[in-house]
Formats: structure tokens, sequence, C-alpha cells
């Protein structure tokens, strides 16, 4: 049986961690913290562990950027209708004019 691809994260060493921490960012991806004498094995031992609940909130994160993208038309700001236009890799919204 084939082996289901590994899930990118990151590791982060933390003194005032106690126990081992994973957070899934919609744009930073997977983080694992660790107390500092933790070893890397406890990392991917963590993200195994948690899989489907990892692999849940980055599926969620995929919908919502793609409803976003399919819904580019407009919102009221301020008595005004501002045009959305999404763009890759913003996490932030910025306006400029009525866009």
């Amino acid at each position: 049986m084939p082996q289901d691809p590994e899930i990118p994260y990151t590791v982060r060493r933390s003194s005032r961690a106690r126990r081992v921490r994973v957070s899934v960012d919609p744009h930073r991806g997977v983080e694992v913290v660790l107390p500092a004498r933790a070893r890397e094995r406890e990392a991917a031992a963590a993200v195994a562990e948690l899989r489907p609940w990892i692999e849940r909130r980055l599926h969620e994160a995929a919908a919502v950027r793609a409803r976003v993208r399919e819904r580019a038309g407009t919102v009221p700001y301020l008595g005004r209708a501002l045009t959305l236009v999404p763009e890759a890799g913003r996490t932030r919204v910025h306006r400029r004019g009525s866009r």
C-alpha cells in the first residue's frame, strides 16, 4: 500500500514551551513548537498523530482561498462599492482608489 506524502512543517524551539504544540496557519503552513529539551522526533510524531486534523485545516484554508477567488466582486465600504481584486500571495487587504 503506498504511503501518504509527508506533510511539510517547520520546527521552532521555545524555552517557555512545556509540551509539543502544532499549529496550522493558512499562509505559513504547519509549525511545531518544541520545548527546549525535546527531541526532533517528537515533532514528527506529533505531526503523524495529528495528521487528520492538520489535513482538515489545510483543506479548509484552501477552500476559503478558492471561495475568495470565485467571489471577485464588490464589497460595501463607507457608502461606496469597492471592487475586489484577488492577488496571489496577498495576506492583507489594501485599498487603491475604488479597488
